[in-house]
Formats: C-alpha cells, structure tokens, sequence
C-alpha cells in the first residue's frame, strides 16, 4: 500500500504539477488520497445528518427551559 499523502500537501502537489510532470506512483498517491477525502467527508455527512433531529429537539427543550425559567423570576 502507498504512503498517504496528507491533505494540507494537495495543492503544493498541485503546483508542482505545474512546473513538471509528477510520477505516476506520486499521481497515484494523490489520487488515493483524494479518494480518501472524499470517503471521510461522505462519512461525516452521515454523522451530521444523523445530527439533525436530536439538535432539533434539544433547541425545543432549551427553548422551553428558557421560557419556563424566564417565566418563574
């Protein structure tokens, strides 16, 4: 398996792609990478949408703590 390239190092690749041709383990690598980015970000799109409703109900539940204290003072 090919080492990971970070993803902070992307666009430096990038630019040196610009300059000169990358090899193709490097065009793998980046690719591999990029691949791996876009999985952790379908992943956290679940996560968060997983989110959603229970923030729904803990704004309500807030909401209605903060307009039963407002009302007791």
């Amino acid at each position: 398996m090919a080492a990971r390239i970070p993803a902070h190092e992307i666009p430096t690749l990038l630019r040196s792609a610009a300059m000169a041709p990358l090899s193709p383990q490097t065009v793998r690598d980046v690719l591999e990478a990029y691949r791996d980015l876009l999985r952790e970000h379908d992943e956290l799109r679940a996560l968060l949408s997983r989110l959603s409703p229970a923030w729904i109900e803990l704004r309500n539940v807030v909401n209605e703590l903060s307009a039963k204290a407002g009302s007791a003072m």
